[in-house]
């Protein structure tokens, strides 16, 4: 009898054990059922309002706001009108800053098309879709905005001068040569004095 009390004591403190690390290990995770994520805060949906703040907007939002596509073929001062009105959209969209380099990039047609896809092949997607908006718009004004046609506006910059009374048109050339070259158009003291030297 005696011998055959011994297993069953032995069970009996082996169950035990077990189930005092059962308890213990329950107790740590908090004792509550973690194969329930209905039950699990953690695993909760999003309430609309905190998606409603998150940052970012899908391509077809951005789509909504209607950005002009690209050609590559317009000149320095369209391809500088271009990159502003493409930023304007962006601010407005509210895109995220690792999606503006794709969806401004989608825009492209054409010529810019073909460009784009040899930037593609050389740095790899990842890489090229990962620039930043300053880094993709020296990009596209290195390509874009050659340097012979910067010189030319330069010379058309430094020599500009109002014909007749027709002030508005004065200015609105004046604005298109100062963008194509800034470094001729900077400090503001520099600008405002070359724009009244075209007055005279």
């Amino acid at each position: 009898m005696a011998a055959a009390r011994k297993p069953v004591e032995s069970q009996q403190i082996i169950l035990s054990k077990r189930t005092q690390e059962d308890n213990f290990s329950h107790s740590l995770n908090g004792g509550g059922n973690h194969d329930n994520h209905d039950n699990d805060p953690q695993q909760a949906p999003l309430p609309k309002k905190m998606k409603a703040a998150m940052p970012g907007c899908t391509y077809k939002e951005f789509l909504a706001c209607k950005p002009a596509e690209f050609a590559g073929n317009e000149g320095a001062t369209a391809t500088l009108r271009w990159l502003e009105k493409t930023e304007a959209v962006i601010a407005i969209s509210k895109c995220a800053k690792e999606d503006q380099v794709m969806y401004a990039s989608n825009l492209f047609k054409e010529g810019a098309l073909e460009w784009w896809n040899t930037v593609l092949q050389a740095k790899g997607r990842r890489i090229a879709y990962a620039m930043n908006w300053e880094e993709f718009k020296s990009l596209v004004e290195r390509k874009f905005c050659p340097e012979y046609e910067k010189e030319q506006m330069a010379n058309k910059f430094l020599n500009h001068r109002m014909i007749g009374v027709n002030c508005r048109g004065y200015t609105s050339t004046f604005s298109e040569y100062a963008r194509v070259v800034p470094t001729l158009a900077s400090p503001e003291p520099v600008l405002i004095s070359r724009y009244i030297w075209g007055l005279i």
